[in-house]
């Protein structure tokens, strides 16, 4: 799943609770996180899986129950949680302290 089909999922999730800073919040989240993706650690996530929490996430709010989009909410946050916690190892192949 491309990064924009993932921001847009989670845009239009938080819109429906009409708060405004919630939103710019989450905006200003997401354009954090790309600007230091790079810099983190490779977490691949298949995007059947994404997909799959997509669905669960949705359906948990339709459904009116908290406690089960909360769990699927934290459950897909588990991958930027696990880049977050871990910065990429830096390639020194090229560093001067080598010399």
């Amino acid at each position: 799943m491309r990064a924009e089909t993932d921001r847009a999922f989670h845009a239009a999730l938080y819109r429906g609770l009409g708060n405004l800073l919630l939103g710019e919040v989450l905006e200003a989240f997401w354009d954090a996180f790309h600007k230091v993706r790079t810099d983190l650690v490779d977490v691949p996530q298949d995007p059947r899986v994404t997909c799959r929490q997509h669905r669960e996430i949705l359906e948990a709010v339709r459904s009116g129950d908290a406690l089960r989009a909360e769990r699927a909410i934290r459950e897909h946050f588990g991958n930027i949680r696990t880049r977050l916690g871990s910065p990429a190892p830096r390639d020194t192949s090229n560093s001067s302290f080598d010399r």
